[in-house]
């Protein structure tokens, strides 16, 4: 019995020390919460010349119900920039109670992003 008062004791001292943690934590830093799976700098790699945005394909596009009952598609193609393309809100995100995680982003993928391979192409290309 008097184990489990002390493990009892010993959850309730950690979470008063863990959850003031946690919400400074959560309220200074931004959270990424749209998640690229193509890394904005390979989609670069697809502009021509002077373009900025990429052509896009939207394979379950909205669809919306007219008054007469017919269902129509909206429109399944548009122009987007690379920031809005291959994208998945909370893709890497991972969640404590109400507490948001986006570490794999940050530190994982981020460093991978940053260690953009197409650099040293971009910069034989300039010379």
């Amino acid at each position: 019995m008097c184990f489990r008062n002390d493990r009892v004791q010993a959850k309730m001292d950690i979470r008063k020390y863990i959850k003031p943690l946690l919400t400074s934590l959560c309220q200074t830093m931004p959270k990424t919460r749209d998640n690229h799976y193509v890394p904005e700098w390979y989609q670069k790699g697809f502009l021509s010349g002077k373009a900025n945005q990429l052509h896009y394909l939207d394979l379950a596009p909205d669809t919306k119900r007219l008054t007469d009952g017919r269902i129509i598609t909206m429109n399944c193609r548009s122009m987007r920039p690379t920031s809005k393309c291959f994208y998945q809100t909370d893709l890497y995100t991972t969640f404590f109670g109400q507490y948001i995680n986006d570490e794999i982003e940050r530190i994982l993928f981020g460093q991978i992003d940053n260690r953009n391979p197409n650099r040293k192409t971009e910069k034989r290309i300039q010379d």
